[in-house]
């Protein structure tokens, strides 16, 4: 992935966890101002490392949805997953609100 902007390395049961979020870039070179795409990259969660590109109404939308889908995708493996020690990730998961609506939330230690 080229142009990467944040990563993190979680510990894994089975050894490091690195996430790799790259800049958000417009689907059409030609409109900057429109829809965009986030690369990501996971590696060490799965056999093979997952590529995803995140698409969003522009930049920021793009980089957001792209930060949940990598704690959606974390949060799935069902796997012991710590972040400095501990199970806080700090990374934004999706939830379903009683009206139907999705928020993204993220659980940080202030410890």
């Amino acid at each position: 992935m080229d142009d990467v902007v944040a990563t993190r390395t979680l510990q894994g049961p089975d050894g490091p966890i690195r996430l790799s979020i790259g800049r958000p870039r417009p689907f059409d070179e030609a409109e900057p101002e429109g829809d965009h795409a986030c690369p990501v990259r996971i590696e060490g969660l799965e056999d093979a490392p997952v590529e995803l590109s995140v698409g969003g109404v522009d930049s920021l939308q793009a980089l957001i949805l792209a930060l949940g889908v990598v704690g959606d995708r974390v949060n799935s493996a069902q796997r012991e997953i710590s972040f400095l020690g501990r199970p806080e990730l700090g990374l934004p998961v999706t939830q379903r609100t009683s009206s139907g609506s999705t928020v993204l939330s993220v659980r940080m230690s202030t410890e």
